[in-house]
């Protein structure tokens, strides 16, 4: 576990619509991503799709366009949209802009997560290495 090396325009647009939402209540997430996305997670946050931005939907939208999460009972669920064993532990704002649904959270306003670890293993049980196998049995199926 490392802390996520996080922008301070990043960090100053967290706290500012935490001050926003009188301290809200603030939620655990898990976001998984292609570990390529980091540095740039890490440098703009995380980022709605086409809002104000050029990022295009990748693993869909079925709850709505935003940025989804896992609950902290369901890292699981975010360990099968990660390239490596590498995954963001975010803090998520409370508010009606993030929708629950069942062990996911859609937020609809990027300024309620931010990323504060970046949790690493060798493996996230057996869906990241199924993943990998899929992946190789794909590219070279003999």
């Amino acid at each position: 576990l490392h802390a996520a090396p996080v922008s301070h325009v990043v960090q100053r647009r967290f706290m500012t619509c935490f001050a926003k939402h009188n301290a809200g209540f603030i939620s655990p997430g898990f976001h998984g991503t292609d570990v390529n996305n980091h540095r740039s997670i890490f440098q703009h946050g995380l980022l709605i799709p086409g809002d104000g931005n050029k990022l295009k939907v990748v693993h869909g939208e079925a709850y709505g366009r935003g940025i989804y999460a896992a609950k902290v009972n369901a890292a699981w669920l975010s360990s099968g949209f990660c390239s490596a064993p590498r995954m963001l532990v975010c803090a998520v704002i409370q508010s009606p802009a993030v929708l629950h649904h069942r062990d996911a959270m859609v937020i609809f306003n990027a300024a309620q997560v931010v990323p504060l670890f970046e949790a690493t293993a060798q493996a996230f049980g057996g869906h990241f290495i199924d993943r990998v196998m899929q992946t190789k049995k794909l590219k070279d199926p003999g």
